[in-house]
This record gives structure tokens, sequence and C-alpha cells, in this order.
């Protein structure tokens, strides 16, 4: 028997949350898992940039599919705008919704030009994209993870 989360079209983190509402510390885990995997292959790709430039290549490759995998930006914009209504009536202040979604299509604009670098020679500019995206995806991490605890601790005091 399917439950709700999954009727409404929902997976990975958002199913969790679906049936057992958010949780910081579960948030921080996942992203934190994550945001390591990132650092280690940056580190690689920045050892092999130089030696084995087809290595470097499936490095930046292993990267994306990080991101296409949605482990660094495992909430959908889908996703979140489901729980837009919801995140609203709790913490009453709909510019956190408009300023996480702006965030995410930042990460999304950032996974776009490091995909386009990796065709290209600049592998300087190639490691760039990918510190940047790392950046702005721990960024966008914390920033989702106040909204979280404000949440499970019953919303902001009026």
């Amino acid at each position: 028997m399917r439950d709700a989360s999954e009727s409404q079209g929902l997976s990975g983190e958002g199913a969790f949350y679906m049936r057992h509402g958010p949780k910081a510390d579960n948030h921080h885990a996942i992203h934190e898992a994550a945001h390591q995997q990132a650092s280690a292959l940056i580190e690689r790709a920045m050892q092999v940039k130089d030696e084995a430039p087809g290595m470097f290549s499936d490095v930046v490759h292993e990267f994306l599919d990080l991101i296409d995998a949605r482990i660094l930006v495992h909430a959908a914009v889908e996703e979140l705008e489901v729980y837009q209504p919801w995140i609203e009536d709790r913490i009453k202040r709909p510019a956190v919704i408009a300023a996480l979604l702006g965030e995410h299509q930042t990460l999304r604009q950032l996974a776009v030009a490091l995909e386009r670098s990796v065709a290209g020679t600049d592998t300087d500019l190639t490691l760039s994209y990918m510190h940047r995206f790392l950046a702005a995806s721990r960024a966008h991490a914390d920033h989702e993870e106040d909204v979280l605890r404000i949440l499970d601790e019953g919303g902001l005091p009026t």
C-alpha cells in the first residue's frame, strides 16, 4: 500500500518529511555526507588535472553525477513547492521560501555552467565552478537547516 508521500510523487527526503516531519539533524547528516564526497572529488580533480586530463574529466563527471542524483541538491524545487504553504503557515515568512527557491536556481545555473566548462580545456575554470557549487550548496544547506530547526521547534515566537 502506497503512503501519501508516494501518491504525491515525492521521493527521497521529501517522502521522509511527509512521513516523519522535518528534522534539521537528519538534513544536516544528508548534506554533510554529500559535501564530504564532493570535497573529495574536488581534491582528486585538483591532483589529476595536469597529469591526466582524461581522468580529470571523469572526476568532474562523477561530481556532476552527484548533482544529477540530487545528493547535493536533494530537495527538488518541485518538492519544496509542495511544502511551501505548510512552511509559510508555520514560520510566517513567505520571503524564506522565495530565498530557498532562488538558491535552488543558483545551484542549477552553476551546475549547467560546470557541465559546459568540462567540455572545454580550461581546467582551472572547471575547478572554480566545482568550488563555487560546493560553497553555494553548503550555504543553502545551512539556510534550509535554519528553517527546519524553526519547524522542529514549532515555529517562530510571535
